[in-house]
């Protein structure tokens, strides 16, 4: 077994000149996601869920434009984060003697499907354990985040910050002390 760290494949994939609000936004993504993805697997940690939570979105890095355009680039448009990770990760792997194939197909799949559906940009669905569990980190992540930010937003009085289209439910303020 190659013997490889989260940090060492991160090494490999982030230049220190990507630096900036992106990376911080990314970062705090990345690490709730790790954090959930590493304390739902009982089957123990392993190499590949370690770098997939840190990496899913390392695409993203070459689909957004720097602050303060923070638009699509062309290649993020016309590819997506999903198909330019999965693409950094086999070619990144490639520039590394001795890097097993299998752990490039297991690390590709977690990326290609970490939208967990085809609907939801997908190209492929979860079919490991760590896949799976990576997209259930991710999508639990984006949802969270979208409930802190309604709540930080809301002026109303009362319990309720009302009605979010995207969750499709009313949020109430969890005001209980």
């Amino acid at each position: 077994m190659h013997d490889l760290s989260v940090s060492d494949i991160h090494g490999y994939m982030i230049d220190a000149g990507t630096a900036g609000v992106k990376q911080q936004v990314a970062r705090l993504h990345l690490t709730g996601v790790h954090c959930v993805t590493l304390g739902c697997l009982r089957t123990g940690r392993t190499v590949h869920a370690d770098a997939c939570a840190m990496l899913h979105d390392v695409g993203k890095i070459m689909e957004l434009s720097d602050f303060p355009e923070n638009d699509y680039t062309d290649e993020g448009q016309l590819l997506g984060h999903i198909f330019i990770g999965a693409e950094l990760i086999r070619d990144t792997a490639a520039k590394i003697e001795g890097f097993p194939q299998k752990l490039v197909m297991l690390l590709m799949h977690c990326i290609l499907s970490h939208h967990g559906e085809l609907e939801y940009g997908s190209p492929k669905v979860p079919e490991t354990i760590e896949a799976f569990i990576l997209h259930c980190a991710d999508n639990m992540d984006a949802k969270t985040k979208m409930f802190e930010e309604m709540l930080a937003a809301d002026n109303t009085q009362g319990s309720w910050a009302g009605y979010h289209r995207m969750l499709a439910r009313n949020i109430r303020k969890s005001d209980y002390k």
